[in-house]
């Protein structure tokens, strides 16, 4: 065990980026619903956060991290000295925060708050109460290797499901019982002389335990073993066979997946690096007790000393006769009324849902963007680009799976289509094809004639993007300075910037020409205005105006040509839905508009992509 855990200064830099980017979301605000008699009254710290498989104290990092909330509606954000407020509400999964921008959602699991933050979990503890902890909330993502590190394996074929229940999850007696006996509820662990109990990573109740071991060099943690067992549901499970590239229907229906037996439970297993280190992670689902179990090792985990280690814990689960969710090909697909309307002032606005010949199942559900170059529909989604034919529903026609990370879709007249990301090199497709690869245009979106465009992320000024040939480049631009833009969109005549007010911190839209001159500017109202916005995520111009996306909100907004508000429709009047992510629309050649959400199923067997064509505006 001669490699150190070197990531741990640079985890412990993402975290606090983490802390402070979620502070500033949530923002001043008067009054909200009356709380009066919710369990989530008073004050919840941040206790611990979860990244890459390891654990760390919030408290390693800053004085303070907590919220408090309120009987009137209101909340307060303590980030060491600094005080934000609020607005919150009680939801049937937790609580929802709101500001004039954003909202974020904070999930009880177990009577613990969480919140996820572009991949690290934040864990809340009320004060006063004993908390419950889980510690099952990260996945990975980087290779996977396909052979088992151990002879210990064993495939689907061997249990009755993905995850065995009751008596068989306890391990086969053969453990080495000479160590020292660490004893939880729902695991037991005898470990030998080297390594230690980590304090700051235990936690244990009757629906969740976790606990940490680290072997140590001096004060230096050379391996790290973390431990959970948690009662939830098996949206984490199914996310991390996702993550890990593993077949779920190879898994649960052919049983042809390579499983590992981990203190009596089979389990999955992926080994990805972070910062530098290696990570092992088994993972496994008991499913006739309900609970999730993880073992994830930092660190030189293919030590012997690490295997002897593993051996000698054992997962004591019982079975409650929990189902779980169906898997996806089990489940009911969505299904909705084929046509909604709803009247925004003298307007009637007309939604068609456009079924997808075969679900398109997202895992990511801010992923989706739509593009659209006569009948020909592109959608990216999980990284994943798929080309349809539009007619009464979307038939597929090809897909093509991407290399590096995009978030933005775009087309131009010609029928060349371009993805970005950051970080990541802009393609040029046409026809199924990559046809050109430019590096350092990050996060951008590409104008319908194909001969500009326009570079962002948040944090930075816009930049153009030109093209000399199928060569691209950025220069300055001094057609708009707020280095707090989240989305950018282009029309035939106008540029749609969407992001934050410095002077208000409100959300605001703002409509350039083409130039880059300033031609009115959209939303900007506190929360509760009739015009206030929560995260744009598409603008769209069409012949009498603008329809703007907000995803947080779930509702779309319409605005005649000169800026004055029509109104808003929710998603559940204009679209039949329950709570889906609205996260991009695109015009066709006719006037009407694609647009473009993620939706759970009703049976909660999966997550889909589902589009509406709207007409009437």
């Amino acid at each position: 065990m001669k490699r150190t855990r070197k990531y741990l200064q640079n985890g412990c830099a993402i975290l606090m980026a983490g802390i402070l980017i979620l502070s500033t979301m949530i923002l001043a605000g008067c009054g909200g619903k009356n709380m009066k008699g919710s369990k989530y009254l008073g004050k919840w710290n941040a206790v611990s956060a979860e990244m890459s498989g390891m654990e760390f104290a919030v408290s390693d990092f800053m004085d303070e991290f907590s919220f408090v909330f309120n009987e009137d509606g209101t909340c307060e954000a303590h980030i060491d000295d600094e005080v934000e407020k609020g607005k919150w509400e009680e939801t049937e999964t937790g609580i929802i925060i709101k500001d004039s921008k954003d909202t974020m959602d904070l999930t009880d699991k177990d009577g613990d708050l969480y919140i996820e933050y572009e991949g690290v979990s934040f864990r809340f503890e009320k004060e006063g109460s004993e908390g419950v902890s889980s510690g099952s909330s990260s996945k990975p993502a980087s290779e996977i290797v396909t052979e088992s590190t151990s002879s210990q394996s064993v495939t689907a074929a061997d249990s009755t499901s993905a995850g065995v229940s009751g008596p068989q999850s306890e391990a086969d007696g053969s453990r080495d019982t000479s160590g020292t006996h660490l004893e939880m509820k729902l695991w037991d662990i005898y470990y030998p002389e080297g390594w230690t109990e980590n304090e700051d990573y235990k936690g244990d109740s009757e629906t969740s335990s976790y606990g940490r071991l680290d072997y140590k060099q001096g004060d230096t943690v050379l391996t790290a073993v973390n431990i959970s067992a948690t009662v939830e549901d098996c949206n984490d499970y199914r996310d991390f066979l996702h993550t890990s590239g593993i077949d779920a229907h190879a898994l649960a229906v052919d049983k042809t997946v390579e499983q590992k037996n981990i203190g009596g439970v089979p389990c999955v297993f992926s080994e990805t690096t972070s910062w530098g280190e290696p990570v092992l992670t088994y993972m496994g689902r008991d499913v006739g007790s309900g609970t999730t179990v993880k073992v994830s090792i930092s660190g030189e985990y293919s030590d012997p000393a690490v295997e002897k280690l593993i051996s000698n814990l054992a997962f004591h689960l019982k079975d409650t006769g929990n189902e779980d969710y169906p898997w996806p090909w089990e489940g009911e697909a969505f299904t909705t009324d084929h046509e909604h309307s709803k009247m925004i002032a003298d307007t009637t606005i007309t939604s068609v849902w456009v079924p997808v010949e075969e679900p398109l199942l997202a895992h990511d559900i801010f992923s989706g963007k739509m593009a659209a170059v006569g009948d020909r529909v592109f959608i990216l989604l999980d990284n994943v680009l798929y080309e349809y034919t539009l007619g009464d529903s979307l038939t597929l026609k090809n897909t093509m799976k991407l290399e590096d990370d995009y978030e933005e879709l775009s087309a131009d007249q010609n029928g060349n289509l371009y993805l970005t990301g950051f970080m990541s090199p802009m393609l040029t497709v046409k026809d199924g094809q990559i046809i050109a690869t430019n590096d350092d245009i990050d996060q951008a979106v590409i104008h319908s004639s194909g001969t500009w465009g326009l570079s962002w992320f948040f944090g930075s000024e816009p930049e153009k993007v030109v093209f000399d040939g199928s060569k691209a480049s950025k220069e300055a631009w001094s057609g708009f300075s707020n280095e707090s833009i989240n989305t950018v969109s282009l029309s035939e005549n106008h540029i749609f910037i969407a992001g934050e007010d410095p002077d208000t911190q409100n959300e605001a839209i703002w409509v350039l020409d083409t130039e880059g001159n300033q031609q009115m500017e959209l939303g900007n109202q506190e929360f509760g205005g009739e015009q206030s916005l929560g995260s744009i995520t598409d603008i769209q111009e069409t012949e009498k105006g603008f329809i703007g996306l907000d995803g947080n909100m779930r509702n779309l907004l319409f605005w005649k040509s000169d800026g004055s508000f029509l109104g808003s429709a929710e998603d559940s009047e204009l679209f039949g839905t329950n709570y889906p992510w609205i996260s991009t629309a695109a015009r066709l050649s006719d006037g009407t508009v694609l647009v473009g959400m993620t939706e759970d199923r009703a049976d909660n067997s999966a997550t889909e992509f589902i589009v509406y064509r709207v007409s009437g505006f």
